[in-house]
């Protein structure tokens, strides 16, 4: 900081000498002798400049003198700016900035020298585990890793699978982001199955298609074999890209069910994530479009669930990229569905039997009650949920007792008031108490008040 200060000193007295008096008569000088330039400054500049000059202190004030330092230090002797090198367009870095470039260089080279050392060791383990395979000391274990298929094996599936992001406007915002890693996750599916099925996603628009442009930086223009348009279905259909015969809807809220997936057909998957909040929603939109609607054959091959058939949409286009492998809809929807929805009992028979467990837990008698329905449950919830929490003003009373309890401290209370009056029956006549008990309309004792008599006391005092 001292040589930069020095260096600034410097500069500033080379500019002092430029615009000195002699500068300034030897370029009029010049300026006689050649005469007057284009790039000379006007008159009041000129007058200007040379009030600046004298203003300024003469070059020789600022040579051979000590700078003074800032905040009371000593002062700083000149120094030659030869020493500094400072570069015009790059400011030179701090202490804290050079140390903060050190460091990062310097972790550079250990995280190189760290992955070279996991590198080797992951190495030599593969080779530990071989070698214990070969002796017979371990069991090989099986990668559940997919790998990507090789080109040969690959056999496209002569169809294709519309995602129709057309409700946007009923989804909430964290809703669009779960529907935008749907949407990638079903192209993955794609990227590693041996008949991959051409996704089309039409009415891309909207906060989906916001987010996808700027958070994730346009990635899905490089997703190959799926395709986005701004089109509607009911465009699509009017200018004959789409066929409306060989449309089919699928939606579980459908009578129809799929025995097969036909070639040449489109499957029309509604892309939203509402929690069941919206019902029947794919299926009307079936009926306006006027196109055939059908539902997976779940309920045929996975009787033993009872859960909703409701699925993500992700999971609906696994079910049918599986069955274009192996044309079989139970080993399909077996492998996709997820082991929640296959659990006995589902949501509900869980939450009954946390509740047994709490009570068993806190010493409570658990009644199983076999003929309640689930409806009547949830409907106790609700209403549970839906009563008013109490205000802070209002006091916490303590629960009240039985009849049999009440009557019986009633009776102790008169019985402790007659002992009391039988207690101040037998004192003196000279201090006379008059006891004065009223009972509630609860029944509780109130307070005992006594009056004593003022006179004797003021005698024995005297």
């Amino acid at each position: 900081m001292e040589l930069l200060r020095s260096a600034e000193r410097e500069k500033r007295a080379d500019e002092n000498a430029e615009s000195s008096p002699a500068r300034k008569k030897v370029r009029l000088d010049e300026r006689n002798e050649n005469g007057p330039s284009a790039e000379e400054h006007s008159p009041a500049e000129n007058l200007q400049d040379e009030v600046d000059t004298e203003m300024q202190l003469p070059p020789s004030s600022l040579s051979n003198q000590p700078i003074a330092a800032m905040d009371g230090d000593e002062p700083i002797a000149a120094a030659s700016t030869s020493a500094i090198p400072i570069s015009e367009n790059t400011a030179p870095l701090s202490k804290n900035a050079l140390k903060k470039k050190l460091k990062a260089e310097a972790w550079q080279v250990k995280k190189l020298e760290k992955r070279a050392i996991e590198r080797e060791n992951k190495k030599k383990r593969k080779a530990d585990r071989r070698e214990r395979v070969a002796n017979g000391e371990e069991v090989e274990p099986v990668s559940t890793k997919r790998r990507k298929p090789d080109g040969e094996s690959v056999k496209p599936f002569n169809g294709q699978v519309i995602l129709e992001l057309a409700f946007d406007e009923l989804m909430y915002e964290k809703e669009v982001v779960s529907l935008n890693n749907q949407l990638a996750m079903c192209y993955n599916s794609m990227r590693f199955s041996i008949s991959p099925i051409p996704l089309l996603c039409t009415s891309f628009s909207g906060r989906l298609a916001t987010r996808m442009n700027t958070v994730q930086a346009k990635t899905h223009e490089r997703w190959q074999g799926m395709s986005f348009k701004t089109e509607s279905m009911e465009e699509l259909i009017e200018d004959g890209t789409l066929e409306r015969d060989k449309i089919v809807y699928l939606t579980a809220d459908s009578n129809n069910v799929i025995e097969a997936l036909e070639e040449g057909h489109t499957y029309v998957i509604g892309a939203i994530v509402d929690k069941n909040r919206y019902k029947n929603l794919c299926y009307d939109r079936a009926k306006k479009l006027k196109i055939a609607h059908a539902q997976l054959p779940i309920g045929k091959y996975l009787a033993e669930m009872t859960s909703r058939k409701i699925l993500t949409v992700n999971h609906v286009y696994d079910i049918l990229l599986r069955w274009a492998e192996s044309k079989d809809w139970a080993a399909a929807i077996s492998t996709v569905m997820p082991q929640r929805k296959l659990q006995e009992g589902g949501k509900k028979q869980k939450k009954k039997a946390r509740k047994a467990e709490n009570k068993a837990s806190n010493g409570e008698l658990v009644i199983e009650d076999s003929g309640s329905e689930d409806g009547e449950e949830e409907e106790q919830d609700q209403a549970a949920s839906m009563q008013p929490l109490p205000s802070e003003s209002q006091e916490t009373t303590a629960p009240s007792t039985s009849k049999l309890d009440q009557s019986v401290a009633r009776e102790r209370e008169v019985e402790t008031i007659k002992t009391m009056q039988a207690d101040l029956a037998q004192l003196p006549s000279e201090s006379v108490l008059k006891p004065v008990a009223s009972l509630s309309k609860e029944g509780q004792a109130e307070t005992v008040q006594t009056e004593a008599v003022d006179k004797d006391l003021n005698e024995q005092n005297n």
